[in-house]
């Protein structure tokens, strides 16, 4: 997995330069956005491991992304198809459980991936090949 030392750096930054208010600043990198370019669905992930919980602000930044992305669904040949958490037990597939937005999946390794890969398949309309 890549250093994210960079990406610290730079919200450190945002942090000390940026007005203090807790109003308004939420700052929070968007782990995951992925597209289907022949449907034209996307959908927002975020991703925790060590059963970190979302903090309530970004919680509620994520829910005024959903909402707003949702409302546009009407005006746009893009279509939001939601924003999604995935959490890990631990650190990955192997090694402990994995919930999608706070639905546990208990099987084994491979069904943790294959489960994601049918939800998203499902969710961004992704044909398989045949």
């Amino acid at each position: 997995m890549q250093d994210n030392k960079y990406e610290r750096e730079f919200s450190n930054w945002l942090y000390d330069n940026l007005p203090k208010s807790t109003e308004w600043q939420w700052i929070s990198d968007i782990d995951f956005f992925l597209y289907n370019v022949t449907t034209k669905r996307f959908l927002i992930i975020e991703l925790k491991t060590r059963w970190n919980e979302m903090q309530t602000w970004q919680k509620m930044f994520y829910w005024e992304i959903h909402k707003r992305l949702m409302q546009t669904n009407e005006d746009n040949d893009m279509k939001f198809v939601g924003t999604y958490c995935i959490e890990f037990e631990w650190t990955n597939w192997s090694d402990g459980l994995v919930q999608i937005s706070w639905t546990e999946i208990k099987e084994k390794q491979h069904i943790y991936q294959n489960t994601l890969q049918e939800f998203l398949y499902e969710k961004l309309n992704i044909k398989t090949k045949s």
